[in-house]
Parts: structure tokens; sequence; C-alpha cells
């Protein structure tokens, strides 16, 4: 949760997400809505508003440390943050990693949620490093099932459909019901993201439902590709997607971001693969493109990449 910035200290906000910028006004604070995504603009925000915290998108970030090292290093530890917050999309752990040396540690929180689901989980500061894959459990009001097909619970560490309910949930699409029958079941909420539970009760989501590959019957989970590829150097983003084939059924590949001038060549990135993962779940095809992508929000528009795959050269 937003820690409520005195009138003196207004929290800096780099995006349109109401309930956050609520949050502080209801509690006598002060809000501002920063509308340049670049990374000086949010920076200076920060400093002249002596915001106590920012609601941001692993966009915002990525922009962040890419841009050149004078633009950040005017601003470090100049910062009177005490909660930063990211949503919408899946943080990186070297990106998590990079967010916490330079804001510094305690502060970074990640949460996962939906429209319809509203805030699901949370992982604080504290455990964020040391569950880099993980979102955390469930938010204040929240409970969380994780269901096979046949409806019954999953065990810990079996990947499995997420299903919400709580406060902060929908109740239905407007005049789709059939679309809120097969969202809203028993008041329980899924948009078809795949998790699993660790020991302690927390999530981490390895995929959604739609974006699992079928692979001569084989099921493959592309996010389980993009956390392989994610480590190789002078990398920025990627994503993962099916593509038809006629001997498999479908194929993997894979479009890549990398840093300004990185010199990242696709047979790097295969072996990468071919260390960590069997055969099947190596990318039959790699595109680089200056930029992935992404919504208004910031969030990874699969639904491009799959048209763009059909037709991308290798």
């Amino acid at each position: 949760m937003l820690e409520a910035a005195p009138h003196s200290s207004p929290g800096t906000f780099v995006d349109e997400q109401k309930p956050f910028a609520l949050a502080p006004l209801y509690h006598g604070g002060r809000c501002t809505l920063q509308y340049s995504t670049k990374p000086e603009a949010i920076l200076v925000a920060i400093d002249d508003y002596r915001s106590s915290g920012i609601f941001v998108v692993p966009t915002h970030l990525q922009r962040l440390f890419a841009a050149p090292d004078e633009v950040r290093e005017q601003y470090r530890g100049r910062h009177s943050l005490r909660t930063i917050i990211s949503n919408a999309a899946a943080l990186a752990p070297a990106l998590k990693c990079e967010a916490v040396e330079y804001f510094g540690e305690g502060l970074l929180h990640e949460t996962y949620g939906s429209t319809e689901g509203g805030i699901v989980t949370n992982i604080r500061a504290d455990d964020l490093l040391a569950k880099q894959r993980s979102v955390g459990g469930p938010f204040l009001g929240m409970e969380i099932e994780l269901r096979r097909e046949d409806g019954t619970i999953a065990d810990i560490g079996e990947p499995a459909e997420s299903f919400c309910r709580g406060p902060y949930s929908f109740n239905g699409y407007l005049n789709r019901p059939d679309e809120t029958a097969q969202t809203m079941i028993d008041g329980w909420v899924t948009v078809g993201d795949l998790a699993i539970r660790d020991e302690d009760g927390d999530i981490t989501i390895t995929d959604r439902k739609k974006d699992m590959v079928v692979i001569g019957g084989m099921n493959v989970y592309p996010r389980e590709i993009e956390m392989v590829l994610e480590q190789t150097d002078g990398f920025r983003e990627c994503a993962v997607v099916g593509e038809p084939s006629t001997e498999l059924g479908e194929a993997l590949h894979a479009f890549i971001e990398t840093e300004r001038g990185a010199d990242v060549s696709t047979e790097t990135l295969m072996e990468a693969c071919r260390q960590s993962l069997a055969d099947y779940e190596v990318p039959k095809k790699v595109t680089f493109l200056v930029t992935l992508p992404r919504g208004a929000t910031g969030k990874l528009m699969k639904r491009d990449l799959r048209v763009l795959a059909t037709g991308a050269e290798h």
C-alpha cells in the first residue's frame, strides 16, 4: 500500500492508476500525474515534489536504466521515496536488481492483478530479491486458489489455473453474460493465468493459459523460455510465442529487444536455451525488434507478435 504523503511532500505517480492515486488524497496527501515517460522527466518529478511513493509499470524502469548514465547519476540518492509499486507486467529479475541498487533496499513492491480480479498479490520489498520470480502472497482481503482442469486444488509446485475472490473483484462484464460466466465461477474470478504456489503460500505466475504452446503433444510455457533468455548479456526484453508448424503443430518464436548498441546474436541466445532447456523448448526462430509492442499501460501485446510471427523473417 502506498504511504500517504503529507501536504508538503506530494506523492508522484507516473501512470493513471486511479486507486493508487486516490489513496494519498483520502489520507490528506497529494499526488501528481506525470504524463511524460521520459526517464529524466520522471526523475525530475520525483526530486521536485519530494515524492514519498510512485507507481510504475516495468517499461518505466526499463527506459530509466537504458538511459545514459549522466541522466541517472545526477539524481542518484536524492529521492525521498518510501514506496515503489510496479504492476501491469512481470518485472524481470535483472530489472528488480537494478531498481533496488539504484533506489535502495526496502522500497520496491511488485503487485499482480487484473482488471477483473483487482489487486490479487503483493510481494513485499523484503522478499523481492529472495524470491525473484514470485509475485508474493494474497493482497489484503484476497483469497487465491490454484485449480486443476477438473476443479480440484493443485499441490504445492504444481502449475494450475489461478482463481481469486475478494473485495476488489469485478461483478461481471456489462451486457456480456456468456463471458462473465467463463470468468466468474461460483464467485471466484479467473483470467486464465497459470501459477504455482510454494511452501510459504507465495505465488509465481508461470504463464497465461492462452499463451501455452503445444509442441508434439507436450505443453510448453513460454515464460520458462523467456526467463532463460533474460539472463543473456546485452538483453533488454523478450517475448516467446507459438506459431503454426506442420510437423509438430506449433513451434516457438522468440522476439528480442536488445539494449542500445548491444551485439547479441541468434546463436548466443540459442546456445543459452540449449544449455538449460529440452530440445523441443528451444525456439526455432528469433526475430530482433527495435521495441516490443505494448498497450497503453505498458503491457506486452503478445497477440500482435503472433500476427507478426506468421510473416516475420529469421
